[in-house]
């Protein structure tokens, strides 16, 4: 489909150049990976639907008092 698309292969061009960027990086030890399992990836919580006490756990490591009202907290909490 993108072969098919003139504005197309400009988005796959750039994509070919981003891959071949992060992979040169990786391979001179610029850049590293790490595997992190959803339990500890905070980042999830915008990203899938979680389990309550899950997202419970998450919202406080990003010091929120709740998920739904989003109030900063204040305190000796470690978030200020």
């Amino acid at each position: 489909m993108v072969a098919s698309q003139p504005s197309g292969e400009a988005v796959h061009d750039n994509i070919d150049v981003q891959s071949h960027l992060i992979k040169e990086h990786t391979k001179i030890g610029d850049i590293t990976f790490q595997y992190v399992p959803t339990m500890q990836n905070v980042v999830d919580m915008l990203m899938k639907a979680l389990p309550r006490n899950t997202l419970w756990k998450f919202t406080d490591l990003m010091c929120y008092d709740s998920p739904w009202t989003g109030l900063l907290t204040s305190g000796d909490d470690g978030c200020h």
